[in-house]
């Protein structure tokens, strides 16, 4: 598959910048593979879309505040996005509150130079070394003490996405039931459900379960080959707790519908299904699922309006098909749904 098939116009208007005022009033597109159909519903309107069997998996992971501002020996200032800890450990670590180590990747806004020196609002002086002249480029931020995320909670904020050029409350880019840290991105599927809408699902039997994926590098850099075969994923970080694994099995066993949230959540599940069998514990993936993969467990998708150009519109191709999408997509541009983080949902079944 070519880059240039995940390409699209799509008008700027359309890009949200605000989340609708009640999570649970944003629009649904229900794509409805077997019969080639779409529909038009609210996300409200879930309880009703789904069979009273059904068993939802959602990403429960929770955004961190990693964005700060810098300043240079020269007074000048940088705005550093902190990503991930180095090394990369695979495994989740228990306490996920407090986050160890002493270099990161990170990205660096501003005129920076390799090898200088800056200082943190706490104070500290760490050192930058540029990674990669990727764009953006990867840079790594050593300090000579560790981090806390007690710390970056005092000195930092969470990382909004760039096209959003408009404030937004803290509160809104995360889920209702975001509960742990260490995600450098919102699992934006999840931001539509009110905790009156979880309930409404479990009153018809729908069965909840939880996974964790961190949102970071792998999920929201573009693709810049043009064959996509050739594009690097980058590992996250995922965990599935036993009693999700158990539920998931009994489910498959018995045969009900793996309903998964977002596209971090099929990665979790997909990466971690060995023989149709999905696996408790920690690890980190690389999985790109490009059309073509054989879905092991997922059944049904809820997920956003997708950038031109990502791996998460090829997944979501690879899901429903890459025609149904285009026609999909074009539908919703005609009918102005909101596109991106803040923006409206389609469910595939």
């Amino acid at each position: 598959m070519k880059r240039s098939e995940l390409c699209f116009e799509l008008p700027p208007d359309l890009i949200a910048q605000q989340p609708t005022e009640r999570r649970s009033d944003a629009r649904l597109m229900l794509v409805n593979r077997s019969e080639q159909s779409i529909s038009h519903h609210q996300v409200a309107d879930l309880p009703q879309l789904l069979k009273s069997d059904d068993l939802l998996v959602r990403n429960i992971a929770k955004v961190s505040r990693r964005k700060m501002t810098v300043q240079t020996a020269n007074g000048g200032r940088l705005e550093l996005t902190l990503i991930e800890l180095l090394p990369t450990v695979i495994g989740v670590p228990s306490d996920r509150e407090t986050t160890g180590g002493a270099s990161w990747h990170c990205f660096v806004r501003g005129r920076a130079k390799s090898g200088q020196s800056i200082t943190l609002p706490d104070g500290q002086v760490g050192q930058l070394l540029k990674l990669t002249d990727d764009q953006p480029p990867l840079w790594q931020l050593t300090t000579s003490t560790p981090l806390e995320q007690s710390v970056l909670d005092e000195m930092a904020e969470v990382m909004l996405p760039p096209y959003v050029k408009q404030a937004v409350p803290e509160t809104r880019y995360q889920t209702v039931y975001a509960s742990v840290s260490g995600s450098l991105a919102a699992p934006t599927a999840g931001l539509h459900f009110t905790p009156e809408l979880l309930t409404a699902l479990q009153a018809k039997g729908i069965e909840l379960a939880d996974i964790v994926l961190d949102v970071g590098l792998g999920t929201f850099l573009p693709v810049l080959t043009e064959e996509l075969r050739q594009h690097v994923m980058h590992h996250e970080r995922y965990a599935v707790p036993g009693a999700t694994a158990t539920a998931v099995n009994a489910a498959r066993l018995a045969g009900r519908r793996i309903v998964a949230i977002g596209t971090t959540t099929v990665r979790a599940l997909e990466a971690s299904t060995r023989g149709g069998q999905l696996q408790a514990g920690a690890s980190s993936t690389d999985l790109f699922i490009l059309p073509g993969f054989p879905f092991q467990l997922t059944d049904v998708l809820m997920t956003n309006f997708h950038l031109p150009g990502s791996t998460l519109l090829a997944l979501t191709m690879a899901f429903a098909g890459v025609d149904l999408i285009r026609t999909a997509y074009a539908e919703a541009i005609k009918q102005r749904y909101r596109f991106f983080s803040f923006g409206d949902a389609m469910l595939i079944i």
